[in-house]
């Protein structure tokens, strides 16, 4: 493939990204290559999964000497009657973005690729932001047709964004960049058995919220969190026995996120403590009421005697 006219070399990685799980370290190395190899570049992904981001870094990382501008596709009209306003705006966006990079958020019509094509004279790096599935699918079509006077099978690439629910690893990274208030280890688990629809970005959201409701110590507990993520037996319960039936619920909850940092580090309770914010001997001593049996919360087996 060949490398963008206008390109020097830039950082090994993308730095501002949290790219420690398996499915987000594949996307910034697709998006490391393609910065250095395609013309143009097809981000896709949900809303809210960072895909602009990813954008800004491929240009930062490529080095490029013109500038990045980024144009919202909801603001452009794909026909030929665009209307001044935002025609004189995308003629703006060209310009500035002479020898650098135009990112484009949305599925671009014909006569925008048209219209990019006719005024760039192959001097930027356009990236399109556009959901995922058949929409990339189709736009990398789009692209390829009419954006190149030539065979563009090496100029075009792909880059998936995955969304938050499937790079769960990078949650805890993710939470320290968003806030430096102390997430509870209930309050973690909760987080990790989300689905996040808004991904992301409805994590910062909710992050920014909780850190303004939580106690005087900082900490970030499930009572701060919106009751969409709370447990469901929490939230189900009639008021006059909510208390009790929280109690229950987060020391069951509490056990499991413990046990299973214990068992992910080897039942090594020093790493663990550390991992899971406590002192070791809190840690001795929870592991020891677990010991203990029904009265500390432990669930117990089908079979067993109640």
């Amino acid at each position: 493939m060949a490398k963008h006219p206008h390109e020097t070399a830039g950082p090994a990685a993308f730095d501002a990204l949290v790219c420690r799980s398996e499915r987000m370290t594949a996307c910034v190395r697709e998006a490391r290559d393609a910065a250095t190899a395609s013309i143009a570049i097809i981000v896709a992904g949900e809303p809210g999964s960072g895909r602009t981001l990813l954008a800004r870094e491929i240009h930062s990382t490529a080095q490029y000497h013109g500038g990045l501008a980024v144009i919202d596709g909801a603001g452009i009209h794909h026909d030929d009657q665009a209307d001044a306003r935002a025609s004189r705006a995308l003629l703006r966006a060209i310009e500035y973005s002479r020898y650098g990079t135009l990112v484009f958020r949305g599925q671009p019509g014909n006569s925008l690729l048209q219209r990019l094509r006719d005024e760039n004279h192959g001097s930027t790096r356009f990236v399109f932001v556009v959901e995922p599935g058949e929409v990339a699918r189709r736009t990398e079509q789009r692209v390829a047709a009419r954006l190149f006077s030539y065979p563009a099978d090496d100029q075009v690439a792909v880059v998936n964004v995955p969304p938050l629910r499937k790079r769960l690893a990078d949650l805890a990274r993710l939470c320290a960049g968003f806030t430096e208030a102390r997430i509870s280890p209930v309050t973690f688990a909760a987080l990790e058995g989300y689905a996040w629809p808004g991904n992301v970005a409805e994590l910062r959201q909710v992050l920014d919220r909780a850190a303004l409701s939580a106690r005087g110590d900082g900490t970030i507990r499930i009572s701060d969190l919106p009751p969409s993520i709370q447990p469901p037996s929490v939230t189900k319960t009639p008021p006059r026995r909510r208390a009790t039936a929280l109690q229950r619920t987060l020391a069951q909850v509490e056990e499991d996120y413990i046990q299973r940092v214990l068992e992910d580090c080897d039942g090594n309770q020093v790493q663990a403590a550390q991992r899971l914010g406590l002192h070791r001997n809190t840690l001795r001593r929870k592991l020891k009421q677990y010991r203990g049996g029904p009265a500390s919360g432990r669930r117990q087996r089908p079979g067993t005697a109640s």
